[in-house]
């Protein structure tokens, strides 16, 4: 019997009307700034770290939302194509947004034991130094919870949408393959690219890190480290089984037509006078050219120049930060 299954809660905050995941995002960022303005007093944080915890949280929450909405969507699309019962599919349907208890509460306990690990990294002494701090009341308690909270946040948003490409994978290899008309192969390449896309925009929030002068490299590094990885998994856990179905669709049908011309034409030549003959072979050769196009990857060039073009931005934020910081330190 199957675990019952919960609402993943980072799904659960955005408002439910249309522009509702703007709205949220929107309403979080306000609400971070001004609590974030409010508990650190004492300038714990600088500007540009504030920036990062406020924009970070508003991003995952409603664009992690986008994505479960998309990939139900393009469930609906595929269903009738995959070669299961309807209560998997229903099941799997489910899946998409919705966890077992024992991943929820486990998924927490992995984001804590990597932001205390991220926490004892970046403090000069490690998590002697740490400890010591706590213990002596001299801890930097705004920045432990916000690096919990971010933590927490983003492994549960990634876990799931990991989840999630590796169930689209399993999709993958249950699909009916049609190499001359494939629009759901495209939907399912775009739920990666739209996945993969969320991690690239929340790399570009580790700029304001950059610009922070009390943050140091160790503080940026493990998270920045983990989108990367991250956002390659997503890209090729859903379309990579596809990939592989396609290619081996592709070899197979160009084998019959193959083997369809050596039939027609047993002698290595063609009776030029035998119209019909002539006619079969221009067929099989109009064919056999049409599937040597078909593409081994679900991917269409609009998503491709998409894809492309999204990857530009991180390296690019990454240099205008170190531009701003020269210029910055040039005028001070």
């Amino acid at each position: 019997m199957s675990a019952r299954l919960y609402p993943v809660w980072v799904y659960q905050i955005p408002f439910p009307f249309r522009f509702g995941k703007l709205a949220t995002g929107l309403l979080i960022f306000a609400v971070m700034w001004v609590v974030l303005i409010s508990v650190n007093r004492f300038g714990e944080l600088g500007f540009y770290a504030e920036l990062f915890f406020a924009a970070m949280f508003a991003y995952i929450v409603p664009v992690y939302s986008r994505i479960v909405d998309r990939s139900v969507a393009t469930f609906d699309e595929i269903e009738s194509l995959l070669l299961a019962s309807p209560q998997e599919c229903a099941r799997w349907r489910q899946e998409l947004s919705h966890r077992s208890l024992l991943w929820q509460w486990g998924n927490l306990v992995l984001a804590l034991f990597l932001g205390v690990c991220n926490i004892a990294m970046a403090h000069a002494s490690g998590a002697s130094g740490v400890i010591e701090d706590i213990i002596s009341g001299h801890g930097e308690y705004v920045t432990y919870t916000l690096t919990l909270l971010v933590w927490v946040t983003m492994t549960t948003s990634i876990g799931a949408l990991l989840g999630n490409a590796r169930l689209f994978g399993k999709f993958g290899r249950l699909m009916r393959i049609d190499l001359l008309h494939s629009p759901a192969l495209l939907s399912v390449a775009r739920v990666a690219i739209l996945s993969t896309l969320s991690v690239v925009g929340a790399q570009t929030m580790f700029v304001f890190l950059v610009l922070d002068t009390d943050a140091v490299w160790l503080d940026i590094l493990p998270g920045f480290a983990a989108a990367t990885l991250t956002a390659l998994a997503l890209f090729l856990l859903p379309v990579w089984p596809l990939h592989e179905r396609l290619q081996a669709a592709k070899k197979i049908e160009l084998a019959e037509i193959n083997h369809q011309l050596e039939y027609l034409r047993p002698h290595a030549s063609t009776a030029l006078d035998d119209t019909e003959d002539i006619d079969q072979v221009n067929r099989l050769l109009l064919y056999r050219r049409e599937i040597q196009q078909v593409s081994e990857w679900p991917f269409d060039i609009p998503s491709l120049t998409q894809l492309g073009l999204y990857l530009t931005i991180p390296p690019l934020t990454w240099v205008a930060s170190a531009l701003i910081e020269r210029v910055v330190d040039a005028v001070m």
